[in-house]
């Protein structure tokens, strides 16, 4: 895919105004244009790929079935995104993972020196800085690349069906480079999107359905990894978003 900063112009750090299909509507078209004009000055092809980190404290293990689990979450934003891409006239672009011989996504899993209790919302910084050594190991440069970082920092109960949160959860780069981090659980899980059962207390969302809270888990996801990967549609996202969440 050719990667490019226009189509992160369609709707990123736009007041929200109109509704999603307004939205595209109008910006589409600008897109559009701009793209054309620099892929007709001989743009070169970028074979760009988003590297996964799992990031975990030292006290604690991967949650269960992580690679899985995440696996099908990625490849179904994947997915999304050509669709929606070539919906609009862009073409099939999208974002391009890193799989290894076995045909399954590649995971860099990283253990931290430090406990749970040593990281909060703040830690981005270091728990990126964590990761670098076992990117650059792999011969991936952390400063060209686009990463995901999965942090390990949930607290589900499943007896008490309740689940807190207490990660890095934002991003920050460009079309060509950056670091999004995201936050893993036990209940991440693509099938349970259209789930209005079970109910789970979230410390921050209250009482919601299961497929409400992978809704607002997944769709950050989707937002994040496309945002840095430069085929970002917020309003396709938005409307996804919705047809996504039972209560």
């Amino acid at each position: 895919m050719k990667l490019t900063s226009v189509v992160g112009f369609l709707l990123v750090g736009q007041p929200l105004v109109a509704s999603p299909q307004a939205e595209i509507a109008s910006k589409v078209p600008q897109a559009k244009t701009i793209l054309d004009a620099w892929q007709g000055a001989d743009a070169k092809r970028a074979e760009k790929k988003v590297h996964i980190v799992y990031w975990t404290p030292s006290d604690r293990d991967p949650a269960p079935r992580y690679e899985e689990r995440l696996g099908t979450i990625m490849q179904d934003i994947r997915d999304f995104y050509a669709r929606e891409m070539k919906r609009l006239g862009f073409g099939p672009m999208t974002i391009r993972l890193d799989y290894g011989d076995s045909g399954k996504m590649k995971v860099h899993v990283v253990k931290s020196r430090k406990p749970y209790s040593a990281f909060d919302v703040q830690s981005g910084s270091e728990i990126r800085s964590e990761c670098l050594g076992t990117l650059r190991a792999a011969g991936i440069d952390p400063e060209k690349e686009t990463i995901v970082i999965f942090c390990n920092m949930s607290n589900w109960d499943p007896a008490k069906s309740t689940i807190t949160q207490n990660s890095p959860y934002y991003a920050g780069g460009s079309n060509r480079q950056g670091t999004a981090w995201q936050v893993d659980s036990p209940i991440l899980e693509l099938d349970s999107l259209a789930k209005k059962e079970p109910r789970v207390k979230d410390g921050q969302y209250g009482d919601i359905s299961i497929g409400r809270y992978n809704s607002i888990f997944i769709g950050g996801i989707c937002h994040s990894s496309g945002m840095r990967s430069g085929c970002h549609i917020t309003a396709s996202v938005r409307m996804r978003r919705r047809r996504w969440e039972p209560r």
